[in-house]
């Protein structure tokens, strides 16, 4: 029978006992004193055991907030290294599991006033340490890439001059590092520092190069920019040839070759006529031009004066509409006519007459 029945029957012994004497009456109050103080004392077991399993669960969360606790202030002490995006990531993470172990300890409170829990600790951090954190990380979030200023970009021959715009940020980046590749994208470095403009020299003529440019803080580097430069050719011989006209009954050759060759019976002339007449020779690119060289055409005389063409002019132009003259042609019988000039760079070079003009050389210098 169980604590519940047996506490049931004595209440109802009480009432059914007809003498009622003391002494029935004190048999059936022990008997119900006795069922009460078993249940007390199961209850009391029961109370002392749940306590005590409240008590290993929050020790456990304690141990796991000192654990914590260690490993972090071993990280402040060995903190002079950069702390990266990923360190940042798992401090956000440990708060996230101190503020899981604060709801623990918040879920067990009732059961705080059975025991007392003389080994707890207090954990805090506070918010100056985590902005002394932030601070040595250096720059968060990723370095943005610089820009180059493309209208600065010059190329030569065997030289490339870049400049790029400068980056502002804090803390302020450390360098800017640029790379040279070609092609097959293997680069290496050529230039690291703070200026914002770099010049390359002793490259390969007509060869396409790639800058690889980028800014770092410290250890850290941000972003890259890539642009594609290609020196130039050279070559004063590579260019091509056009005329306003021709004249047919002189038969002459107007190619390239022709005023190459040095003859003077071979190259370009155009027909007799009263308007602006030109020989123009375009290169691929803006070259260097220091001198050109013009000749007399030696024809049949009955169809061209070798001085046809005198008193025209040399002149050259950016963009093949505006053009400005730099010499005048004189006839010399027989002779190679060399036109000095003072380093100009430019794409497209004419020789112009107002009537018939011809010249067996068209060499640049």
């Amino acid at each position: 029978m169980n604590e519940l029945s047996q506490l049931q029957q004595a209440l109802n012994n009480i009432d059914s006992i007809e003498s009622k004497s003391n002494q029935d009456l004190d048999k059936q109050f022990d008997r119900i004193i006795v069922c009460v103080e078993a249940r007390r004392n199961v209850l009391k077991q029961r109370l002392k055991e749940k306590s005590q399993t409240c008590r290993d669960n929050i020790y456990s969360k304690q141990e796991n907030l000192n654990n914590i606790n260690s490993s972090l202030k071993k990280c402040l002490e060995e903190g002079k290294h950069v702390l990266t995006l990923n360190d940042f990531a798992a401090l956000s993470r440990s708060k996230g599991i101190i503020d899981k172990m604060k709801k623990v300890e918040n879920e067990n409170v009732e059961h705080h006033h059975y025991n007392h829990l003389p080994d707890s600790i207090s954990f805090h951090i506070s918010i100056q340490t985590l902005l002394e954190m932030i601070n040595t990380a250096g720059i968060v979030g990723e370095i943005p890439a610089p820009s180059f200023i493309k209208e600065n970009c010059k190329v030569d021959r065997t030289n490339l001059e870049v400049e790029w715009k400068p980056i502002q940020c804090e803390p302020p980046i450390t360098a800017y590092v640029l790379e040279l590749g070609t092609n097959n994208m293997i680069f290496h470095e050529v230039y690291r520092g703070l200026e914002t403009k770099c010049h390359l020299q002793g490259l390969k003529s007509s060869t396409s190069y790639v800058l690889r440019l980028y800014a770092s803080y410290e250890r850290q580097s941000g972003k890259t920019i890539l642009l594609s430069l290609k020196t130039l050719d050279f070559d004063l011989n590579n260019w091509i040839l056009s005329v306003s006209s021709s004249y047919a009954p002189l038969n002459a050759e107007n190619t390239r070759e022709s005023l190459l060759d040095g003859q003077f019976t071979t190259g370009a002339a155009t027909s007799y006529s009263y308007s602006n007449e030109w020989i123009k020779a375009t290169f691929h690119h803006p070259v260097p031009v220091t001198s050109v060289t013009i000749a007399p055409l030696y024809k049949n005389p009955k169809v061209w004066n070798p001085q046809n063409g005198n008193s025209g002019t040399l002149q050259y132009s950016h963009d093949n509409n505006n053009w400005i003259t730099v010499g005048t042609i004189a006839y010399v019988g027989r002779q190679q006519q060399k036109i000095e000039i003072d380093n100009v760079t430019a794409q497209y070079w004419r020789l112009c007459h107002n009537w018939c003009l011809g010249t067996s050389s068209f060499l640049f210098k």
